[in-house]
């Protein structure tokens, strides 16, 4: 981190720089969640792939960058807020832009760094560093809390088939089906992955 973050030439103030490694940490965090969440709900791999995907595009079409913050539109606006890469681009931008190098006055009567956030719509003070990060730790919890709940309630799918399929065969096959089930368990216990966990659709 540090040899990217000195070499591009961002600010030598060493705050700014500890300032950068958390907000970079917090939206790895962040979209580390929202994979899990989505992993979660959508429970194949198909479906988990595609949602991930749909995700990637919504989130980078609307942080800011893509389209900017400035259109006037208020669905731009709406999903500007929603959108928790926004967060990381409002973070990094006032950490950065709002150092002393950058306040060099311009003949217009601002600073560059004021015309550079003016530009892409980010005029944001100081302390939205601040919120920023308190924005991407709370997607994070979040994205956690509805993993847990997906994991907790969501029953994986096909299994409502099996239990249908027990129910119509009767009392007398669904004994012989246990037996057949208690067998595929032992036989994959003794080859494959070894968890360290019960997975929820055992």
């Amino acid at each position: 981190m540090d040899m990217p973050y000195y070499v591009i030439g961002y600010s030598l103030e060493a705050e700014r720089f500890f300032r950068q490694l958390i907000l970079l940490f917090a939206v790895h965090r962040t979209s580390t969640s929202m994979f899990q969440f989505l992993a979660a709900v959508c429970q194949t791999l198909g479906a988990a792939m595609t949602a991930g995907g749909f995700a990637v595009l919504i989130v980078l079409l609307f942080c800011g960058f893509v389209i900017t913050h400035s259109s006037n539109a208020w669905v731009v606006e709406v999903s500007f807020l929603v959108s928790p890469l926004s967060y990381g681009e409002i973070g990094l931008s006032v950490n950065e832009f709002l150092t002393p190098r950058w306040q060099k006055k311009l003949p217009t009567n601002s600073t560059i760094g004021t015309q550079i956030h003016e530009s892409h719509g980010l005029d944001f003070d100081e302390y939205y560093f601040w919120i920023a990060l308190g924005a991407l730790f709370g997607f994070a919890l979040l994205f956690n809390m509805g993993f847990i709940l997906a994991l907790s309630f969501l029953t994986p799918p096909g299994s409502s088939l099996q239990e249908k399929l027990a129910k119509i065969q009767g009392s007398q096959d669904s004994n012989e089906g246990k037996l057949v089930e208690e067998k595929s368990k032992n036989s994959a216990m003794k080859g494959g992955m070894v968890l360290l966990f019960e997975p929820p659709y055992r």
